[in-house]
This record gives C-alpha cells, sequence and structure tokens, in this order.
C-alpha cells in the first residue's frame, strides 16, 4: 500500500465516486424543484424566436474540431413576454419551435423552465394588462399614465388610458416591491392632474400639477388618498 501509484488510483476512484455522489444529489434536487413548481397560465406575446446551431466532434464536445469532421447540432429557442413579469425563454423542439410566430400573441402554460404549451389568440395584447382592464369598468374611471420598469408598464402621457380604483388598486399591490424610480399621473376635470413618485423606501411624493403643491406620504396610505380624491366608495 507505500506505492503512490496505487494510492493516487484508490483517491482518484474515491473522488470519483463522491463526484457522482453528488452529481446525483444536485439532479434530484433539480427535479424536486421542478416538481414543486406552480404551473403557470398567463397571456403573453412572442418576442424572438431563435436557434443555436455549433459543431460537435464524436464525444459531444465543441472543443478543437472542425466542420468537416464534426456533428452539427442545433437547439431552438423561444422568448416571451407575459403580461406581468420579466421575459422568458424557453428551449423547444423543433416541430413545435416551426408552428411559432414572432409578434403573435395568446395564452402560455409553462412550470419553472419548462414550456408546456402555447395557444395563439387573434386578440390585443397590452404589457399592462395584469392591472388595468381596458374594456368596460362597473366603477368610474379616471386617466392614468406612468412607468414602472419593474412591473413593465410604460403609458406615455400621449397614450394614457381610462382606470378604475380597482385597477390603481392591483397597480398599487405590486408597486410597493418596485426599487426602480417609478411614477404615474392620474387625471379627471374636478381633481386635475396628481403626479406620484417614488420617493425614498417607503415614501411617495404627491404634486397637484395644476397648483403645484406638493405632499409626501406613505406608500401604504396612498391607496387611500386616491380614493378620497375621486371620491370613490368600494
Amino acid at each position: 500500500m507505500d506505492d503512490p501509484i496505487v494510492i493516487f488510483a484508490i483517491v482518484f476512484a474515491l473522488l470519483g465516486v463522491i463526484a457522482v455522489f453528488v452529481a446525483m444529489f444536485v439532479m434530484m434536487r433539480k427535479q424536486k424543484q421542478f416538481r414543486n413548481s406552480p404551473v403557470i397560465k398567463t397571456k403573453a406575446k412572442i418576442m424572438r424566436l431563435y436557434s443555436d446551431t455549433k459543431v460537435v466532434n464524436k464525444n459531444f464536445s465543441s472543443e478543437t474540431v472542425d466542420s468537416y469532421n464534426g456533428y452539427r447540432t442545433t437547439q431552438y429557442f423561444a422568448e416571451f413576454k407575459p403580461v406581468k413579469g420579466n421575459k422568458l425563454i424557453f428551449k423547444m423542439k423543433k416541430k413545435a419551435w416551426l408552428a411559432l410566430h414572432e409578434n403573435e400573441s395568446g395564452h402560455l402554460v409553462y412550470q419553472a423552465h419548462k414550456l408546456i404549451s402555447f395557444e395563439p389568440k387573434k386578440e390585443e395584447f397590452f404589457e399592462d394588462e395584469a392591472y388595468f382592464n381596458r374594456r368596460t369598468k362597473s366603477h368610474k374611471t379616471f386617466q392614468f399614465y406612468g412607468e414602472s420598469k419593474f412591473l413593465n408598464v410604460s403609458i406615455d402621457s400621449k397614450e394614457r388610458i381610462n382606470v378604475s380604483i380597482n385597477d390603481i388598486e392591483r397597480w398599487l399591490r405590486d408597486l410597493k416591491d418596485d426599487t426602480s424610480d417609478w411614477f404615474f399621473v392620474i387625471k379627471r376635470d374636478d381633481i386635475g392632474e396628481v403626479q406620484f413618485e417614488k420617493e425614498g423606501l417607503e415614501h411617495v411624493k404627491i404634486t397637484h400639477l395644476s397648483s403645484n403643491e406638493v405632499l409626501s406620504d406613505d406608500l401604504k396610505n396612498i391607496y387611500a388618498y386616491i380614493n378620497s380624491l375621486i371620491g370613490e366608495k368600494k
């Protein structure tokens, strides 16, 4: 047992066994995380379809291989933009990938990193639809525009939309997690234009644009403040 070659071989074999167990543990953990991930259904738009082709050798390694002696392997990807949240990229089989079209909107179903289905729908897609119902409203409406990078909402002042107090409630609920410099403006003839913008971690700067009156309040109080401005009771 004093032979260094034998000792090296034993150590090498033990390291190999440990590496196998570690790999199995990591794989089982990922599988468990995937099984525990929720199945999510959302409206989404296909932003980009692309493929990645590599030339690999007989060991399926891309290292030092020429195109003549290697094998070509292609992976197919689809990038989606859901109505709420960041972009999603899924690896797909070629047949399913070829059936998709860029800028197509529809209903997306996925679990973790796996695309389950995408059903195209011929309907208008709005990134802000997770918060603002652009259809008929049961409450009195007022005009809105603003921006939140975290929530993927950007509505220009020239393209302002009509919203209800229920829309604002949904908007504020998630806005509390946005650390970017968000802002929004509401407008109605009887109250004029009122701008709300992030001020520090928990405060909001409120500016009545017609009178230049400036206030400051906690974000948690903004819903009640807007509710009092527009005189809406739920």
